[in-house]
């Protein structure tokens, strides 16, 4: 192994993680070990090389495909557009895979909508989400409070900020985006007066 650039001394730590059977796992399954906790990721490709499948094997590529979409969910991706996972998986691979992710789709262990490819697990949390989040949005707003009267003074919240606001307590989800100096603190805080002043505890 140490022709092909992995340190022996790592390789404790390696086997506590993954057993003393990692290099043939690997072998096997190449990309299963996940290159930080082997070596680089050009070491680890080139053990895959020496001690993996043919170029072309398919087990090869599925792996070096779902590898791809995971080291994209580690980047904050919950999916990847299906030409760019395809072009990332050559580039990883040397090899077209761009059948083998709708072969890999037919097995379930992607899932395709559209021109979106995602790994199943993050598809089904998504997709909880995206329920939650329209059932909120559906549902009666539960907060019943007292007359709210717009704060004056040198503190007073914009126009902007006001709707965000009203938003915020007629509605049962809202969201509050930009970018820095836009206000989005003062409104956190004009909001938070507003409930202490109507004798409500808030979670932030």
């Amino acid at each position: 192994v140490g022709e092909h650039g992995f340190q022996p001394a790592a390789g404790a730590g390696v086997n506590l993680a993954f057993g003393a059977g990692w290099l043939e796992l690997f072998g096997e399954v190449p990309y299963a070990v996940p290159h930080p906790e082997v070596c680089s990721s050009g070491t680890a490709d080139a053990l895959a090389a020496a001690f993996g499948p043919p170029a072309d094997a398919p087990r090869r590529i599925d792996a070096g495909i779902i590898h791809v979409l995971h080291e994209a969910e580690s980047d904050g991706h919950c999916h990847l557009p299906r030409a760019e996972l395809a072009e990332r998986a050559r580039r990883l691979l040397g090899a077209d895979a761009d059948d083998r992710i709708d072969e890999l789709a037919a097995r379930g262990r992607l899932v395709i909508e559209g021109d979106r490819v995602f790994d199943p697990v993050m598809h089904a949390i998504e997709t909880r989400l995206a329920r939650h989040v329209r059932a909120l949005t559906d549902d009666e707003p539960r907060l019943r409070l007292g007359a709210i009267e717009r704060p004056t003074g040198d503190l007073a919240p914009t126009d902007a900020q006001w709707a965000v606001l009203r938003a915020v307590l007629e509605r049962r989800l809202a969201v509050l985006t930009g970018g820095p100096g836009t206000g989005k603190t003062m409104t956190m805080r004009a909001l938070v007066d507003l409930l202490h002043a109507q004798r409500r505890t808030v979670r932030l």
